[in-house]
Parts: structure tokens; C-alpha cells; sequence
């Protein structure tokens, strides 16, 4: 319906938006996780609503100093980005979307925070089912003018499915000044600041790559890029998001205790390997039809990217633990300089790529730029509670990186289509069996899905060894 152009012209917005929805949000959203976690592990109750009720005003503060912000900035980013302020007034009208977002990236704190994850996930996919179906709605109508409006309205969708389900968290009323207010909220923006600083960097990482992108390339190649990143973060993304709704406020609980958290993260980036493995064997092998699938045939100059998106997309998924080791332990310094050199190495990487090797260079970039971060996560970790990688995520990382390569050695081999369609099904039932039985081995003997495997003797090669 949208088309290249259309498609770079929403990532471009959802670029800005995201830009300075972290520079004014201050890092509350992730911040208040762990304050939130902090305050309900004490069972005391004033202490959490006081928490809650701070929380909830900040989110209003910082959401209308962003609104603020956009009408300010507008006009000089639609130059920044077209020579012109053809885009200012759109933009300005997406201005009331960081007040929404704000609000309800404060509310679903509160929900993680709490470890209400059923709650949670059932939020994001009523919320997710509902903005998918308005957006196609304005889409097949109106085209690329029901861009903004279809952004402002999801915005407005989410916030109304996080008061929903906050509204089933039991918060007690409780007296707190403004003053008190802006007392307690120190330590949320302390490190609150180290989170926006690295929420800004990666925002601004991929700013500053779609501007590259668009003045060397064009706005069609801007879609084409848009395209493959989100095809290749999409199940990697969903698996991680999912994931972090639990593990974050679970590490925060033992940060005091290296060796439990150091088991909590080996045993998360097994479970992350493992999850996302078929998925990204999938993705690499169906990289010829899923252009075509998702998008549409104008986008087929994106599948030169999705080999190298998917490698970078498993850097993510092993270094992505490391990285909540430093949050956990609140040392904001670290997680700012983490970012901070896997910003700058990975936009000057990719300026200097889209030069020598055209639009591929973007996907080179990205996973160069991961495999630098990984390693660099995992010597912070190391000074900061002595990790390392056990026996079994070794193990793991080397088969699951003997899948990837052969999946994409076959992608550039195999030129027969009937062959390559027959082991793409193959090698992905393969890679899903495999998970599978490494998952079903980590799982407790009582597990539920454990349980049900063990009713069905077609699924016995998936039992407990």
C-alpha cells in the first residue's frame, strides 16, 4: 500500500519520534522498572505507592516537555533531513504521540516492575492486534497521508491498554507532595540519565544512518533498508522483548549476589539461543521469498541485506544478557560508555560501507558492529562480577553458528528451486527439533509443557533425557 517511499517516510518519523522521545523521557521507563521492583520486593506498601504515584507524575512531565520539543524542533529537522520544512507540519502534529507514549511507558513500568507478565503480554498483543488492524484500515483509504494519523492512533490504542491493565494493579492512595516528588525522583533520573544517554545514542545511531542513507540513496532506499531491518529484528525483537518483561526485574532482585547473577544470565542466553535459533535459520533461508511476502516485489533490492541483518540480530541475542548485568548493578557509567562506542562505531562503520559497497555495506556494518559489541559486553561483565560463559552456552553458540553458516552457504549454493525449497523445510524442522529438545532438557520435570510433551508418543524424541 505504502510502498518504498512510503515505508522510508514512516521509519523516518518513527526515527525522529524515537530520537526525542528519549531525550525527554530521561530514561524513567527503564529506571522505573527497577525502582518499582525495588520498592514491591519489600512488601511495604506506603513505599510502593509512593513509588508508583512519582513514577506516574514524571511520566506526565517528561511527555509534555516532549510534545513541547517537537513544536519547537519541527521545521529545522524537516530541513535537517529534506532541505525543506515539507514534513515540519507533520511532525508537529505527531507531537502529542511522546505525551502518550510517555504516559504509557510509565504505566507498563509499573506492570513490569510488579511482574505482572501475563498481564503484560496480553497488553502488548490486544494492543499490537488492534493499532495492526486501524493502520491497514487508513492505509488502503488514504495511502501515505494516513501516516501520521495512523501513528498519533496507535499511540492513543497503547496507552489505553496499559490504563487498563494498571487499573488491576492495587495501588493504596497515599500523601505525596510536589516537593517530595522531585526528592524521590533523584535516583530515577540518576539512573534514568545513563539509560537516555544510551537510549539517545542508539536512537540517534539510527537517525543519523537513515539521514546518511536518504542524502547519499534516496527515500526509496531508505524503505528498502526499513524493510529488511524489520523483517530481521522481527522475531529475534519479539523473543527479547518478551524475554526482558521477566529477566530484568529478576536480575535487579539478586544484583547484590554475583554468582546467582551470573547463573541467571548464562542460563537466559541459552534460553535466548535457543528460542531465536529457528526463527533466524528461517529467516536467512526464506530471504528470497520474504521481501516478496511482507512487502512486495519493489523491495527486492533488500535481500542482500537480510544475511548479514540475521548475523548481526544473533550478536544481539548473546550480548543483549550481558547488557542488563550493568543495568542491574545501577553503574550508569559503564552502560553510557557501552553505548556510546557501539553508536559511534556503528554509524562511522556504516557511512563508510554505504560508500564502498552500495546499500549492502548498511548490513556488513550492523554486523560488525554487534560481533564488537558482544565481545565488549562481555569483558564489562567481567570486571563487574567476574562472568563468564559456561560450558553450555559455548556449546550452543558454536551449533547454533553451524546453522546459521550453512544456512546461508545453502542460500548462495543451492540454485535449483525445488531443492533449495526442500532444505529450507528440512534443515528448519531440524534446527526446531534441535531447540526443542534442548529446551525440554532445561525445563523442570514438572513443567506443564513437559507434561503435555510426555501424553503424546509421537513427540518422544523431544523428551527429557
Amino acid at each position: 500500500m505504502l510502498g518504498p517511499s512510503g515505508i522510508g517516510l514512516l521509519g523516518w518519523f518513527q526515527s525522529i519520534l524515537g530520537l526525542l522521545s528519549t531525550l525527554t523521557n530521561m530514561g524513567i521507563a527503564q529506571s522505573g522498572v527497577r525502582e518499582v521492583s525495588c520498592a514491591h520486593s519489600t512488601g511495604d506498601t506506603v513505599k510502593f505507592s509512593q513509588t508508583a504515584k512519582m513514577l506516574r507524575r514524571m511520566s506526565w512531565i517528561t511527555g509534555l516537555f516532549g510534545w513541547v520539543l517537537v513544536a519547537i524542533v519541527s521545521y529545522p529537522i524537516s530541513v535537517l533531513a529534506f532541505g525543506s520544512g515539507i514534513y515540519a507540519l507533520a511532525i508537529t502534529i505527531l507531537g502529542p504521540t511522546l505525551l502518550l507514549g510517555s504516559v504509557s511507558k510509565g504505566q507498563m513500568a509499573l506492570v513490569q516492575g510488579t511482574r505482572r507478565i501475563g498481564a503484560l503480554a496480553q497488553l502488548q498483543i490486544l494492543a499490537a492486534a488492534t493499532s495492526a488492524g486501524i493502520s491497514i484500515g487508513l492505509y488502503s483509504l488514504f495511502g501515505e497521508r494516513a501516516i501520521v494519523w495512523a501513528m498519533f492512533l496507535t499511540a492513543a490504542i497503547n496507552l489505553a491498554f496499559s490504563w487498563r491493565v494498571v487499573s488491576q494493579i492495587s495501588v493504596p492512595s497515599v500523601n505525596l507532595s510536589w516537593p517530595a516528588t522531585l526528592q524521590k525522583s533523584r535516583k530515577l533520573l540518576t539512573l534514568g540519565s545513563a539509560f537516555m544517554w544510551g537510549g539517545l545514542l542508539t536512537t540517534g545511531a539510527d537517525f543519523a544512518i537513515r539521514i546518511i542513507v536518504l542524502r547519499h540513496s534516496g527515500l526509496e532506499a531508505n524503505g528498502i533498508y526499513q524493510a529488511a531491518w524489520g523483517i530481521s529484528g522481527m522475531f529475534a525483537g519479539f523473543i527479547l522483548g518478551a524475554m526482558g518483561a521477566d529477566f530484568y526485574p529478576r536480575l535487579t532482585a539478586v544484583a547484590a549476589k554475583n554468582e546467582k547473577m551470573n547463573l541467571l544470565v548464562n542460563e537466559q542466553t541459552e534460553v535466548g539461543i535457543l528460542l531465536a535459533l529457528p526463527g533466524l535459520v528461517a529467516t536467512t533461508l526464506l530471504t528470497p521469498w520474504l521481501m516478496e511476502a511482507f512487502y512486495s516485489g519493489r523491495f527486492a533490492a533488500g535481500e542482500v541485506l537480510l544475511p548479514w541483518f540475521i548475523i548481526g540480530i544473533f550478536g544481539r541475542v548473546i550480548s543483549w544478557p550481558l547488557g542488563y548485568i550493568q543495568l542491574a548493578k545501577a553503574k550508569p557509567k559503564w552502560y553510557a560508555a557501552t553505548q556510546t562506542v557501539f553508536a559511534c562505531f556503528h554509524v562511522g562503520l556504516s557511512a563508510v560501507l554505504l560508500m564502498v559497497l552500495g546499500i549492502q555495506g548498511l548490513g556488513v556494518a550492523f554486523a560488525a558492529s554487534y560481533i564488537v559489541h558482544t565481545f565488549w559486553n562481555r569483558w564489562v561483565s567481567a570486571r563487574l562480577c567476574n562472568f563468564r560463559w559456561s560450558q553450555a552456552v559455548m556449546k550452543l553458540f558454536f551449533v547454533a553458528v553451524a546453522f546459521l553458516f550453512a544456512a546461508i552457504i545453502a542460500q548462495h549454493l543451492i540454485t535449483e528451486g525445488a531443492i533449495y525449497f526442500a532444505f529450507t523445510l528440512i534443515f528448519t524442522c531440524v534446527s526446531c527439533l534441535v531447540s526443542a529438545r534442548e529446551l525440554m532438557s532445561r525445563l523442570p520435570g514438572d513443567h506443564r509443557i513437559v507434561l503435555a510433551v510426555h501424553r503424546f508418543s509421537i513427540l518422544k524424541f523431544l523428551r527429557r533425557p
